[in-house]
């Protein structure tokens, strides 16, 4: 077997047991989906068996008196049994009383129009047109022993409606804890609603925000159509025009909204269905259905609130972790509404706190907080996501910037070697050049010539080679006390005889005794760099200073020309490597010495700047610490 055989064989191999092991994985990932949303099922279904098992027994809880029985002072709260229609719109209801009972509230639940009139005497009067209320409290005062017959006349007595004869304290308490949950819930769908249009207004991008903040601002408004404090309240007719758009409407958007969040794929017919556009549609058409057709109407009430039923199954079976509490809100939410569905059509709910209870717009909460949450999954998702990519790049731009770092280490290697290889050659050259004969005048010339540029290659390949050293820390600079003064004088004395030849005068200022710690060579071959310059840049009959002075602990050494200056926007660039800018009409310069001038001076903890106008020269500034023995 040949050692590419193998290799393909070992190959194909590791690539069946990568894939065995990813098959593997996601069978494992859709049995625990699976798991999951058996979970969520179950849930659901017992959810909704609670829910009515719970209803079921608080209406055997309630107490009942029916027609021409004794009501008892200890009893709080009474739903009224048997009220018989004596003509047609005039309701009776007779009861007795064998004590004296303390004051009694009468609460009418979902009745029109009607007159309350107590042994023969109206006390209480209602019209729906003045505003609509589901649930209308009449006192009717302390009662004596005896009988007591109440007469209503009202249109009709619908099913779901119920009358409820209390203790007035017992049912203020109802009345007040009523009042707060609908200013709570109020409350909350506002701030819900905020919530929503402040994530949409700073991430427009995120689509579901919008259906979110629609969504609960729909809630919102349908909610105060539905608050029974004077101001608020509407007529009736209305009302009921609203009650039937609305309950269409908030269904079929909580779907809208729980199929966006979920991010499922619906198709197309009920993608049409639970868009703005097609909500809205259907829900006039099911208003106009209650209102015209009322048969219809009903069919369509089942309709609506069997698909609600299947679309809590739907999100059960679909909802992963991150939408778990979408599912359970959307659970609960649905099971309410079809209960109050199921209550309105008399199956149960005669209990007076449940009544209570539907006159709070909170059916919708349960499901508004699950988005809630969901929203803020999945936005702590993207923000984990973004950290995790944040570190990602931050390992990515670490790892390209240590393989730069590696390039240019790599780089400077290179040139350390190619400049410290051509110093040889170049010193042979120079060697050679220096023993050839020059027979003749143009002779002459052209050696001169040729010497004159080897020397510059010769100056060039040594500040090149120094100034890679110097990057790469490869130089070893000494730690001597050195004397500044002495040194600057020295400097001095050697450029004299160069100014002298360029016509230059030269003036050198060095009283102040000054010590510095560092390499008295690399000191020395930096200043004269910058005094180098200085002769380069100065015409003929200008004039060259060397100075030095202390300033607060620090030993400042300046050299100034009165050359042609430096241009502002040139001033950032003479430091560079390898610029130059001849303003002289001399091409000496390699462009390097200041940059090395400047690596020495920084090495020994000093700063190199320059000043400069034009027309009137230049002064380059070294600042270096002075020793502290003997400062």
């Amino acid at each position: 077997m040949t050692r590419a055989r193998a290799a393909g064989i070992s190959d194909f191999k590791s690539r069946l047991r990568i894939s065995g092991t990813l098959r593997r994985r996601e069978g494992g990932e859709r049995g625990m989906k699976k798991i999951g949303n058996g979970r969520a099922l179950l849930f659901l279904l017992v959810l909704a068996a609670g829910l009515t098992g719970w209803i079921f027994r608080a209406d055997r809880a309630q107490e009942t008196l029916f027609d021409g029985r004794t009501f008892s002072a200890e009893e709080q709260v009474c739903l009224l049994r048997d009220i018989r229609e004596v003509s047609q719109g005039h309701y009776r209801f007779c009861f007795y009383v064998v004590e004296d009972c303390g004051p009694l509230t009468l609460s009418l639940i979902h009745l029109p129009s009607f007159f309350l009139s107590v042994n023969g005497e109206r006390v209480y009067e209602y019209r729906e047109e003045e505003g609509y209320r589901r649930i209308v409290n009449c006192e009717i005062g302390e009662l004596k022993p005896g009988k007591v017959i109440l007469d209503l006349e009202t249109e009709a007595i619908s099913r779901d409606a119920n009358l409820y004869l209390g203790n007035e304290a017992a049912v203020a308490r109802l009345a007040s804890a009523n009042q707060i949950g609908q200013a709570l819930a109020m409350g909350l769908l506002f701030g819900v609603a905020i919530y929503g249009m402040t994530l949409y207004w700073n991430k427009s991008s995120e689509e579901y925000l919008m259906v979110f903040f629609v969504y609960t601002s729909m809630l919102m408004i349908w909610g105060l159509c539905q608050q029974e404090f004077s101001g608020l309240a509407i007529p009736g007719d209305l009302f009921v025009v609203l009650r039937s758009f609305f309950s269409s409407l908030t269904i079929l958007q909580s779907i809208h909204v729980s199929v966006t969040l979920m991010k499922q794929e619906t198709g197309r017919p009920f993608s049409v269905i639970f868009s703005w556009y097609g909500s809205l549609a259907v829900s006039f058409l099911y208003m106009l259905l209650r209102l015209w057709i009322p048969a219809a109407g009903a069919v369509a009430s089942a309709l609506l609130f069997f698909t609600s039923g299947a679309m809590a199954v739907f999100v059960c079976l679909h909802s992963g972790r991150e939408s778990r509490a979408l599912m359970i809100g959307f659970s609960v939410t649905q099971c309410l509404r079809i209960l109050s569905w199921m209550a309105d059509r008399g199956s149960f709910a005669d209990t007076i706190y449940f009544n209570y209870f539907r006159t709070v717009p909170i059916f919708d909460l349960p499901f508004v907080i699950g988005c809630m949450v969901t929203i803020n999954i999945r936005f702590a998702g993207k923000f984990k996501e973004a950290e995790e990519l944040v570190r990602e790049l931050d390992r990515k731009v670490e790892e390209r910037t240590e393989e730069l770092r590696e390039q240019q280490r790599k780089k400077r290697q290179f040139m350390i070697r190619i400049f410290h290889d051509l110093r040889s050659p170049i010193f042979i050259l120079q060697g050679h050049m220096e023993l050839m004969p020059a027979e003749t005048g143009e002779a002459r010339e052209n050696l001169d010539i040729m010497k004159d540029k080897l020397s510059f290659l010769a100056r060039m390949t040594e500040d090149l080679f120094l100034l890679t050293k110097l990057e790469e820390n490869k130089v070893l600079f000494c730690e001597d006390s050195v004397d500044m003064r002495k040194l600057v004088r020295e400097l001095g004395a050697s450029c004299r005889l160069a100014c002298e030849q360029e016509k230059i005068r030269l003036s050198v200022e060095a009283e102040t005794e000054a010590i510095v710690i560092g390499d008295r060579i690399r000191l020395e071959q930096a200043l004269m760099n910058l005094l180098v310059n200085g002769i380069h840049y100065t015409p003929e009959g200008g004039e060259l200073a060397l100075s030095l002075r202390k300033n607060k602990g620090r030993v400042e050494v300046r050299v100034r020309d009165s050359g042609p200056g430096i241009e502002p926007e040139d001033i950032p660039k003479i430091f560079q490597q390898y610029y130059h800018k001849d303003r002289s009409g001399k091409s000496a310069s390699t462009g390097l010495g200041l940059s090395i001038a400047q690596e020495i001076i920084r090495y020994h903890g000093g700063t190199l700047t320059v000043e400069s106008e034009l027309g009137q020269g230049s002064v380059f500034l070294a600042s270096l610490p002075e020793a502290e023995f003997f400062s």
